[in-house]
């Protein structure tokens, strides 16, 4: 067993390209302070929080996570942990990748009751924060996956969600897709889902060695990440930022 002491601080640096605060910035979450400590010549961009008698390194660890994937969403980014630290006294991460800077201003972090929103937050934030365009598919996927576990579920609920589709990018796509393509939700199912996840046939399969897969998928890219967003907002009742400061 551990001799350690419960308080301390659980340090994350952030690999992210949501402009980052200029200076440090305090956000409550969920009865937690989290510091967003900005990068130095030396310190990585840092997220960090105190734990103490009742929230322990393991629960800081946990909600650390539930709350980047609360900022991804918000902010629309990508925003991936990279090495973390707990100490009893406050210790910086070392310097990692560059990003953009500002404010600080982060005025709204979802935080929904539903597990499985929670669960749709954080498969969001992998698929904004994966660098390779296949597994950004599939993570925007997994969302989807959560409403609707058989296929034809998941291809009708597609189909019944494309009118909500706003971003000019995948309305363009889908405009495309329609002149080539008899059933837009089952392309997107079979030709992006399933040839990402399987690889038994190989004639429908994304081959990371064949650029044409892969030019193909990204152009695809801005559709399934809508209908994950569209998933997020309908189904689990999570407000984009936009929304939220409309209301």
């Amino acid at each position: 067993m551990s001799t350690l002491p419960d308080k301390g601080y659980c340090t994350t640096g952030i690999d992210t390209d949501i402009p980052w605060p200029s200076k440090e910035v305090a956000i409550d979450f969920r009865g937690r302070k989290f510091h967003l400590l900005p990068e130095t010549d030396s310190v990585s961009r840092m997220v960090r929080v105190e734990t103490s008698t009742g929230f322990t390194r393991n629960d800081a660890d946990k909600l650390m996570l539930e709350f980047l994937s609360a900022l991804a969403w918000a902010e629309q980014g990508g925003i991936v942990p990279m090495f973390g630290n707990w100490c009893t006294a406050p210790l910086a991460v070392g310097k990692g990748p560059s990003g953009c800077i500002f404010d600080g201003t982060f005025d709204y972090l979802p935080d929904p009751p539903d597990p499985r929103a929670k669960l749709a937050l954080a498969l969001y934030r992998e698929g904004l924060s994966v660098n390779l365009v296949p597994y950004k598919v599939l993570g925007f996927f997994k969302v989807i996956n959560i409403i609707r576990g058989d296929w034809r579920g998941q291809v009708q609920w597609i189909k019944d969600n494309l009118q909500y589709v706003t971003d000019k990018d995948a309305l363009a796509r889908i405009a495309t897709l329609q002149s080539t393509e008899s059933d837009v939700a089952k392309y997107l199912y079979v030709s992006c889902r399933c040839a990402v996840a399987h690889a038994f046939d190989q004639s429908n399969v994304v081959n990371p060695d064949d650029p044409a897969d892969l030019i193909r998928l990204r152009k695809d890219l801005p559709v399934i990440r809508e209908l994950a967003r569209i998933a997020i907002e309908r189904e689990f009742g999570v407000k984009s930022e936009r929304d939220f400061h409309r209301t």
